[in-house]
């Protein structure tokens, strides 16, 4: 097993995580094609490891990444740190919950912010047509017991409006309203 960079000679590392694979602090699998790289911290190149010594280390790989709970990926790199430091590079296809985070994510937020902001908007138009109808309604019902007003005094006339004055023995006149 080799211990040192192919590229710059340097130290790849060591990590307690992978049991199967104890070189580097930052593993890279691609299960799929059966790859698994070491990456050199030093100049950040990817080697290749021997072929008789991946597949457990691969599967070991890929069970430690779907259990890790903090996670980031996109389309075809899953990047995952696992609590003893160890750096795991997920290379190939998603998986199917972060696929459909990743392709549908930004849609569902769009969604959202988008249904926010319509309930919003209803609740502030309702509120202005209860407000608005209340207005309404109070200058209607003004309005309406003035035209009641008028109509009283067209039909029956002034309560104030003296109709007729007639004398009366005794006294100078009474007024008739």
């Amino acid at each position: 097993m080799f211990t040192t960079c192919i590229f710059c000679l340097g130290d790849l590392g060591r990590n307690e995580e992978v049991e199967h694979f104890a070189t580097g602090s930052r593993l890279a699998f691609d299960g799929d094609k059966g790859r698994l790289w070491v990456v050199c911290r030093r100049c950040q190149r990817w080697n290749l490891t021997p072929l008789d010594e991946r597949w457990e280390a691969i599967e070991e790989c890929e069970r430690r990444f779907r259990d890790t709970r903090l996670r980031l990926s996109t389309e075809h790199i899953g990047l995952a740190r696992l609590p003893g430091g160890l750096e795991l590079i997920r290379v190939g296809r998603p998986q199917r919950p972060e696929f459909a985070a990743w392709r549908y994510g930004d849609q569902f937020g769009r969604r959202r912010r988008n249904n926010i902001i319509k309930a919003g908007l209803g609740l502030g138009a309702l509120g202005a047509v209860v407000a608005g109808g209340a207005a309404v309604g109070a200058s209607v019902g003004g309005f309406s017991w003035m035209l009641w007003q008028f109509g009283e005094q067209v039909v029956k006339g002034s309560p104030d409006k003296v109709l007729a004055k007639i004398p009366v023995e005794g006294r100078s006149t009474v007024k008739v309203k």
